[in-house]
């Protein structure tokens, strides 16, 4: 197969990272599209894989988000037209766009509802050939399209299958054998951010404070800081970010994407904005196994109050490991999955045969040995 991978975000690479290096491995040929985006080049650059990088980031307005829409169809269809792939592949709403003007099969990846990013949703979803979508995740009008799995995005990459914590680490932060917290302060400039401010310098301030006797508190942000908090930030090369969320005792950010990836780890989070309640996969990961707790932006009281608690809960980390080891009994090895439907697409099986497997057993030779033939 020849395949175009388009990422938009960091959390991108690490959600498609391990398909695309097991389809190169199986003869594939993978065309890495991406835009800038925070550290997502500086990812793909360690990786050391190819990518043409078709457009850089822009203000949060709705003339500069249609001129950037525009930028990418057309840098898109011009790679498009000289690749020919046999499938689209990713999270931009320019991918069913240019697969429906070049009749190229086109598979939009999300996890968040329709309604809770209608913007995407209305743009994306309907020209898409097909809509990857974790469980219960709303497709809005176009759930027809929709093929769905049981887990979410971050089981792609933090799947045991996938991840292993180093300990090394710790020592380079000087928290070996320390309890630790990780504040983390998202960019928060998305289309669907615009009513969502998550935690202010002042919360993050008197979250600092609060953790502070308890242990190290690592503050990471992706947006610049006042003075006083800048001087407590704590720079993490992209690479090391998920083995110190592995390890610390509680994460706590505005960000929907590190909330979930500390879920799967077994790190406690609580994640402070205007989506709690809004997306499927959180509540899952909140209210199905009590890996997390939502709080909505403007009840201070309610975070502070909550992470006293849990601070102060005896044998949080161990609890919160047996609550993962349930979720990851009771959830698939993502990376299988997206490789099984990119099979079926590009073989031309049912819609109903890729949304059937399920399974959550694969080991890792199965996987290696199912994908050199066409799967039933």
């Amino acid at each position: 197969m020849k395949i175009v991978v388009y990422m938009g975000h960091p959390a991108h690479f690490h959600l498609f990272k391990h398909a695309i290096a097991i389809l190169k491995q199986n003869h594939h040929t993978i065309r890495i599209v991406c835009r800038t985006k925070d550290v997502l080049t500086e990812l793909l650059d360690e990786k050391g894989w190819q990518y043409e990088n078709i457009i850089s980031n822009g203000t949060n307005n709705t003339f500069s988000r249609a001129s950037a829409l525009l930028t990418k169809f057309y840098r898109l269809m011009k790679i498009c037209s000289q690749f020919n792939p046999d499938i689209l592949v990713g999270t931009s709403e320019v991918i069913p766009w240019v697969g429906k003007a070049l009749d190229i099969p086109s598979l939009v990846v999300n996890e968040d509802d329709a309604e809770a990013v209608p913007y995407f949703a209305k743009l994306a979803y309907p020209l898409a050939s097909y809509i990857l979508t974790p469980e219960g995740v709303s497709a809005g009008k176009w759930s027809r399209k929709q093929i769905t799995y049981t887990g979410n995005h971050e089981l792609a990459y933090l799947h045991p299958h996938y991840f292993q914590p180093d300990p090394d680490v710790l020592s380079r932060y000087s928290l070996l054998g320390k309890k630790y917290f990780i504040i983390r302060l998202a960019h928060l400039n998305a289309h669907h951010d615009s009513q969502n401010h998550g935690i202010s310098s002042k919360v993050a301030w008197n979250l600092y404070r609060l953790l502070k006797p308890h242990g190290p508190v690592l503050i990471t942000a992706e947006r610049p800081l006042e003075s006083y908090l800048e001087t407590l930030r704590t720079h993490i090369p992209a690479h090391e970010m998920h083995h110190l969320l592995y390890y610390a005792n509680l994460y706590i950010g505005d960000s929907q994407t590190m909330a979930a990836e500390a879920a799967v780890m077994g790190t406690p989070f609580v994640r402070y904005n205007n989506f709690v309640g809004k997306l499927h996969y959180l509540r899952r990961l909140e209210q199905t196994f009590g890996l997390g707790i939502g709080i909505l932006e403007g009840n201070e009281n309610k975070l502070y109050q909550t992470v006293t608690d849990l601070v102060s809960q005896r044998n949080l980390k161990t609890e919160w490991q047996k609550r993962s080891e349930r979720f990851l009994t009771d959830n698939i090895d993502v990376t299988v999955f997206i490789i099984k439907v990119l099979y079926h697409i590009h073989y031309g099986l049912s819609l109903d045969a890729a949304a059937a497997i399920k399974r959550k057993d694969i080991s890792l030779t199965d996987r290696e040995l199912e994908f050199d033939t066409v799967l039933s």
